[in-house]
């Protein structure tokens, strides 16, 4: 057997049965297409600048009044005035900062000052440095450990069983640190 038998070579490799689909795409078809999506395209384009001209032409044109918000030496002297004072009501807030003074040295007032929160209930407010140095002195409140058990709690005057007044049945809270 020559080996020239078993290879394929492209002249030998047709097969005039055999073809593919000519139904499956159609060229003009696609070109068909394309020109009309292109003419669609240029339609729309003019289309749409038409309807900006038709808009434009009903423009208003811009008032020549001032801004009131805008405060400015020659607005100033165009308005009669201070814009925030000339404005009708309901007014902007004139000045932040001075109203942010205001409300800050109120609230500092609050806090440095002893008062009434609900009188009826018996609630006062002390002043920080004050409520500072009684947490300093009586300590927070805390929880036992969980690996200790809890001790059972003794009358106001007795002693620990360690003999220390200031454990948690004496007068002074204990504080672990």
């Amino acid at each position: 057997m020559d080996t020239r038998d078993r290879e394929i070579f492209p002249e030998n490799a047709s097969n005039p049965e055999v073809s593919y689909d000519r139904t499956d795409i159609s060229i003009s078809g696609i070109v068909k297409f394309l020109v009309a999506l292109a003419v669609v395209g240029v339609i729309i384009h003019f289309g749409l600048w038409g309807v900006y001209q038709y808009l434009a032409k009903g423009e208003v044109q811009p008032s020549a009044q001032p801004n009131p918000m805008v405060t400015s030496n020659r607005q100033l002297k165009d308005v009669g005035g201070d814009p925030s004072q000339v404005f009708p009501a309901p007014r902007l807030q004139p000045d932040p900062v001075a109203d942010m003074n205001k409300f800050r040295a109120k609230e500092l007032e609050i806090l440095n000052s002893y008062g009434w929160v609900d009188e009826k209930a018996g609630v006062a407010r002390i002043p920080i440095d004050r409520a500072m140095q009684m947490v300093v002195q009586q300590g927070l409140p805390t929880r036992p450990e969980a690996s200790q058990p809890m001790q059972p709690q003794t009358s106001a005057g007795a002693k620990s069983e360690t003999g220390s007044g200031s454990g948690p049945s004496g007068n002074q809270p204990q504080v672990k640190r």
